[in-house]
């Protein structure tokens, strides 16, 4: 019941975090381009897209180990628990260090791949900020590692509140640092020097509360063989995350220009407001799983406890999909300018084939415990090969546009068509059954509600009261029919409990 109530705050957490996130991030992304201006800040996302194939090399050391500690917590094996950390650890490090030897020979390439785009000037500045962001990325990897430890002794609040600590400090930093030096370079100092101070809080966090040491020192060859398969599978997928949202960036900024990116980036975004909320609940569940499978659970008998987070998930990214369909191109238009409403389509093209793959998401933490994740991963590569030559192709003939549909068309394919045919024969999970029971009452809700708010949206002029009276008119009409129409009893009992306490709180 503790670790119940403790993952119910956890979530909460999470997503009041998201939110925050959500605003500042708007915020931001705001300022930073009419601060910095088109050039300037889309050369620093033209730089970050190519540092970022640095984090294929993390191998998931986060993920591997939260399993590792919740498979050994069921033992009660202090002494394996150690055993694990301390293997991670040296095998993050090793990591880092061709991290490093890696991003030094990518520093020396920036000048020969970017000589159509970008003057000789630019390509000097860029260099700089890579040798930047390189930093903060490996301070990242042990922030990963370190999260990773966390969260496989259940400690669910601890990350959201870092989180929303260091959010806010960010903010404030960048603001002030932007406005002094007008140079999109003091972005990676800030985040570099910020994820520097918390690598060491949890690292002194972790020492205290769970008695770890991170050190060489008890490095076991038995739990590296053990992990291996998660770790690779884990590689694998870091590949194809990277090339359906990486590889767009990257192809824009050779064949089109930094300004191109820019707008890409906007609706990229939008679509990681999307992804970091509907992908909440996966990692909190993901102990839970593991004892579960220990225990003698079957895949197909855990799956069925897994409908309610996964109908959280859609009914939160379902509303952002429909009512970013429904009041997008106000919203943009206020926060970016007219000149970025292409951004409200490349985010749109985007999360709509991800709001079926996240249906089911969740189900990834069966694959971690019952070690198959190779398999989802492998099946994930075929298509990230035809993303990226789609990309190539479309983006000659279609601008930015056939960059997304290139995605979307290879996240349909890989990580819902195949993947759902891998849960059916592999795991005997019945996924139609399962989506049917996740989607019944809600998508249905959700495009009725997204139809009638664009259309109050679209006949008024002012785009300010568009935006507003688009987003009531979404709420209101959303949750008229999920109430009646598509909640379940115990979905309303939540829903009037919440209510009440909030009610409570007021008064």
């Amino acid at each position: 019941m503790r670790i119940m109530k403790a993952r119910s705050i956890g979530i909460a957490l999470q997503y009041l975090n998201t939110a925050l996130n959500m605003i500042c991030g708007l915020f931001l992304s705001s300022f930073l381009v009419r601060v910095l201006g088109d050039t300037e800040y889309g050369l620093y996302q033209t730089i970050c897209s190519f540092v970022n194939y640095l984090v294929l090399l993390e191998f998931g050391t986060g993920t591997v180990i939260t399993r590792n500690i919740a498979a050994c917590r069921t033992e009660n094996d202090r002494e394996k628990i150690q055993k694990n950390v301390s293997t991670i650890w040296a095998i993050t490090c090793i990591l880092i260090a061709v991290i490093i030897i890696i991003g030094l020979v990518f520093y020396n390439l920036i000048g020969s791949i970017y000589s159509k785009t970008l003057s000789l000037e630019q390509i000097q500045y860029g260099q700089k900020i890579f040798l930047v962001v390189l930093g903060f990325l490996v301070a990242s990897f042990y922030t990963n590692t370190l999260n990773g430890v966390i969260l496989g002794f259940e400690k669910y609040e601890i990350q959201p509140i870092i989180t929303m600590i260091r959010l806010i400090i960010r903010t404030l930093m960048l603001v002030i640092t932007v406005l002094l030096f007008h140079k999109s370079i003091v972005i990676a100092y800030v985040d570099l020097s910020i994820a520097v101070a918390v690598d060491i809080f949890l690292i002194i966090y972790c020492h205290r509360s769970f008695k770890i040491k991170f050190q060489f020192k008890g490095f076991d060859w038995s739990v590296f063989r053990d992990s291996l398969p998660l770790a690779t599978a884990i590689f694998i997928q870091a590949l194809v995350n990277q090339a359906n949202n990486s590889v767009d960036k990257f192809v824009i900024g050779v064949k089109l220009g930094p300004e191109e990116v820019t707008i890409y980036s906007v609706g990229l975004f939008v679509y990681s407001i999307f992804s970091s909320m509907t992908t909440i609940p996966i990692s909190m569940y993901g102990p839970q799983v593991v004892k579960k499978i220990k225990s003698g659970y079957s895949p197909a008998e855990v799956s069925c406890q897994l409908v309610m987070p996964s109908r959280l998930i859609v009914i939160i990214g379902g509303s952002i999909l429909f009512g970013f369909f429904a009041v997008g191109r106000q919203f943009i238009t206020i926060v970016y300018g007219t000149n970025y409403v292409l951004a409200w389509k490349v985010a749109l093209i985007i999360m709509l084939p991800m709001l079926i793959n996240m249906s089911n998401g969740i189900m990834i933490n069966i694959l971690d415990a019952t070690n198959k994740r190779i398999a989802r991963s492998g099946i994930l590569l075929i298509t990230t090969i035809a993303n990226i030559v789609l990309t190539v192709l479309w983006i000659d003939k279609y601008g930015v546009i056939g960059a997304c549909i290139a995605t979307a068309v290879c996240t349909l394919l890989g990580q819902i068509l195949l993947m759902d045919m891998y849960y059916y024969k592999a795991l005997c999970i019945n996924i139609i059954s399962f989506k049917l029971s996740v989607f019944k009452g809600l998508v249905i809700c959700q495009m009725i509600a997204g139809a009638v708010a664009f259309l109050v949206g679209r006949y008024i002029e002012n785009t300010f009261v568009a935006l507003f009276a688009g987003g009531i008119t979404y709420v209101s009409v959303f949750f008229g029919l999920f109430w009646f129409f598509g909640a379940s009893s115990d979905e309303k009992k939540i829903t009037q409990n919440i209510i009440h306490r909030l009610w409570r709180h007021k008064h």
